[in-house]
């Protein structure tokens, strides 16, 4: 997994490359949790170029979701694939996160 960053008037946009599986996730982890230090709340994850995201990957994003959420924060999800799509729908989460078909859609919720 590869993960870039842009801030757009204080959110913060991860563009996630890759998969997010059991032996990387750690990395989503650490880049949230190093915006959240630097008083970053809202955060908009861009799976525009994500091929796969196993169970573990799955629950890194929850109990991130919970940590931003906690602190008065959002995270919001952009570009799922049809197959990941499908995944959030059957787990239901998603129902936990707000989906969006676009970047910019996404950040324009915030407002």
């Amino acid at each position: 997994m590869e993960i870039t960053k842009k801030n757009f008037n204080g959110i913060v946009v991860f563009k996630i490359t890759g998969e997010i599986i059991v032996e990387n996730r750690h990395v989503l982890k650490e880049a949230i949790k190093e915006e959240l230090n630097n008083d970053k709340l809202n955060f908009v994850l861009d799976f525009a170029d994500m091929k796969y995201i196993d169970s573990a990957g799955l629950g890194i994003l929850v109990i991130q979701n919970k940590k931003v959420t906690e602190g008065g924060g959002k995270i919001k999800l952009a570009n799922l694939s049809k197959d990941i799509l499908s995944l959030f729908n059957l787990t239901h989460l998603d129902k936990a996160f707000e989906i969006f078909e676009s970047i910019e859609d996404a950040i324009n919720s915030f407002k």
